[in-house]
């Protein structure tokens, strides 16, 4: 309650901020698939390629997270066993 009070008060310049995530994910990605991590990667990309098909641009982006989430977790020892998790 008291967040929302003091955030109506403060106002920040957000322009641009979307960008700055995009480069950040991207870069994530990128430094997990170079280290040779390439499985979680991998599925990670399959996942939100077949999610935005399905669900569209708009939409895609918390269905793909759920689905990757769940994945993640019950394949949990398949990926540890890879090396690709730790």
């Amino acid at each position: 309650m008291l967040g929302s009070l003091l955030g109506s008060f403060i106002t920040f310049d957000l322009s641009g901020l979307e960008f700055v995530l995009a480069a950040l994910f991207l870069v994530i990605f990128l430094d997990e698939f170079l280290k040779g991590k390439r499985t979680p990667a991998t599925v990670g990309i399959i996942i939100s390629i077949i999610c935005l098909m399905i669900f569209g641009k708009d939409y895609f982006l918390i269905p793909s997270f759920i689905i990757m989430l769940a994945v993640f977790f019950i394949f949990q020892r398949y990926f540890i066993k890879l090396g690709d998790l730790s």
